[in-house]
């Protein structure tokens, strides 16, 4: 079971990962939706992370960084990307693949979750369906 400050903590660590993700192919994207639907998505990233730790501080949590294998994934990331540009549909495929890990942690900490706060229910909930929406949303750019 996880508590107020874990679940906040876990949802603002997936939303970083996603946009470090999205940072890392954003000026690759050759195709004018996809940008602007890695634009949106950034956004949606953004704004559940402010309010995560905007609840976090509430309660007097401390945010975590991100763990050093995440941050050294993504750095091998980055560097493989500039060494070969992906193409649109190794994009989709990447933001696909890493909004599924999403999914599946998303699930598990919501479901872990032992407190009662709906405002932080809500949000992880959001999490999930923001999540579920970017999938959709790069399914045609594969």
């Amino acid at each position: 079971m996880i508590t107020d400050t874990q679940l906040l903590n876990a949802i603002r660590q997936t939303t970083m990962m996603g946009r470090i993700g999205i940072d890392a192919v954003i000026r690759h994207s050759g195709c004018q939706p996809m940008t602007d639907a890695l634009r949106q998505q950034r956004a949606e990233y953004s704004e559940i992370l402010d309010s995560a730790t905007r609840m976090l501080a509430e309660r007097g949590g401390q945010p975590e960084p991100l763990p050093l294998g995440a941050r050294m994934g993504t750095a091998m990331s980055r560097v493989k990307n500039n060494l070969a540009p992906p193409s649109t549909s190794k994009i989709a495929d990447q933001m696909i693949t890493g909004n599924t890990k999403g999914v599946i942690k998303s699930i598990q900490h919501h479901r872990q979750y032992m407190g009662k706060d709906e405002r932080i229910t809500d949000l992880s909930k959001k999490l999930l369906e923001t999540e579920d929406r970017n999938i959709q949303q790069m399914k045609p750019f594969l």
